[in-house]
């Protein structure tokens, strides 16, 4: 199913930016040809980051959480 065609042609399809997204909301989704891959965000596991991310037990939540939202406050005084 990630592909698209007419018959003569066939056109990846990137899951990653179809709704719902496929992944775990704390995985990043990477687009490969005809399919796609979850991947926790760092401090984060999962048996399948497409289901569940949960915080690393060896660390810290706070220490790896606050690293990997960062970005979404850079500018906001």
């Amino acid at each position: 199913n990630g592909f698209s065609g007419n018959g003569l042609t066939c056109n990846d399809v990137n899951e990653c930016s179809s709704e719902p997204y496929p992944c775990h909301f704390r995985a990043i989704c990477r687009n490969t040809i005809g399919s796609f891959n979850c991947t926790c965000i760092p401090g984060f596991q999962g048996k399948d980051p497409k289901v569940n991310c949960s915080p690393n037990a060896k660390t810290s939540f706070v220490t790896n959480y606050i690293p990997a939202v960062r970005h979404l406050f850079d500018g906001v005084n």
